[in-house]
């Protein structure tokens, strides 16, 4: 149902994420700032207490007991935040853009 990501570090834009976006899968990561960025609480997954093992066990327990119509809910908010910023054509374009800001 969800894709836990247990980063230690600080992550660009780790490819598993963008890969549970794509399949609409929610995700469980840890509270770091690069993970902020991207994951949306309560919407596109679920944020943990990094290097909190038993905060990370109280997250997938609380994941796992969300209701269907929720769980839905945020399976297709994941599609959406897919769509809108990691499609593949979206993605180049923008990236495209922060290499020519160095070129």
């Amino acid at each position: 149902l969800f894709c836990i990501i247990p980063s230690k570090v600080e992550e660009l834009g780790p490819l598993v994420l963008i890969e549970a976006f794509m399949c609409g899968t929610p995700v469980i990561v840890p509270n770091l700032s690069s993970f902020k960025e991207k994951v949306k609480n309560n919407k596109t997954g679920f944020y943990y207490k990094h290097d909190d093992i038993q905060n990370l066990r109280k997250i997938i327990l609380r994941a796992a007991s969300q209701k269907i119509d929720i769980y839905k809910k945020m399976s297709s908010f994941v599609k959406e935040e897919y769509f809108r910023y990691y499609e593949e054509n979206i993605y180049y374009k923008n990236l495209i853009k922060i290499y020519e800001q160095f070129i």
